[in-house]
C-alpha cells in the first residue's frame, strides 16, 4: 500500500516530501534541507548496456584460438617491461594491419617472426648429445667426490 502513496516509483521521495510540506500535510522532516541541498543522482538508464569493443579483442580472440595454452601466461607484475606475449604479439599484428597489410597475412608475419626469434640458428637441440654431455659432466663430478672423500679418508 506504501508503493501507491509514493506513486509507485514515478515520483521520488524528494518530490513526494515537498508536494506534503507545501499543502502542510506534514512538518518539515530534520534530514529535508541537507537532501535539497545535495540531492541523490539519477538513477543510471535501465536496459542492455552497449558493448564495447577495440579492434585488439578479435585478434586477441584470433590468438586464443590458435595458442589456447597462452591463456595460462604468467606475468610479472612488477616488472614494467613483462608483458603478456598475446599482447606483444597482438601489437606488432595491428601495426602490419594498420600500415595496410591484411589480417590473415600480418597474423602469419608476426607468427613467422615469433618462430623465428623462439629458435636460435646457431643451435639445434641433438639429444644425444646433449645427453652424453650431461653424462660427461656427472661422471667427472662422480670422480672428484670420489678423489675428495679418498684424501679425507687419508688424513684421518
Amino acid at each position: 500500500m506504501a508503493s501507491k502513496a509514493f506513486g509507485a516509483g514515478k515520483r521520488n521521495l524528494l518530490m513526494h516530501t515537498h508536494s506534503l510540506l507545501r499543502n502542510g500535510a506534514i512538518p518539515k522532516p530534520l534530514w529535508y534541507d541537507a537532501v535539497v541541498r545535495n540531492p541523490p543522482f539519477a538513477p543510471p538508464p535501465v536496459g542492455p548496456l552497449k558493448e564495447i569493443t577495440f579492434p585488439e579483442d578479435k585478434l586477441l580472440r584470433r590468438y586464443y584460438e590458435k595458442n589456447p595454452s597462452s591463456k595460462d601466461e604468467v606475468i610479472d607484475v612488477f616488472d614494467d617491461a613483462s608483458k603478456v606475449p598475446a599482447a606483444v604479439f597482438i601489437s606488432k599484428q595491428l601495426k602490419l594491419i594498420n600500415t595496410g597489410i591484411p589480417e590473415e597475412e600480418a597474423y602469419d608475419i608476426v607468427e613467422k617472426e615469433t618462430l623465428q626469434a623462439a629458435l636460435p640458428e646457431t643451435s639445434v637441440y641433438t639429444p644425444d648429445k646433449d645427453i652424453d654431455s650431461m653424462k660427461e659432466a656427472f661422471d667427472n663430478w662422480v670422480d672428484a667426490e670420489v678423489e675428495f672423500w679418498h684424501r679425507q679418508t687419508k688424513k684421518s
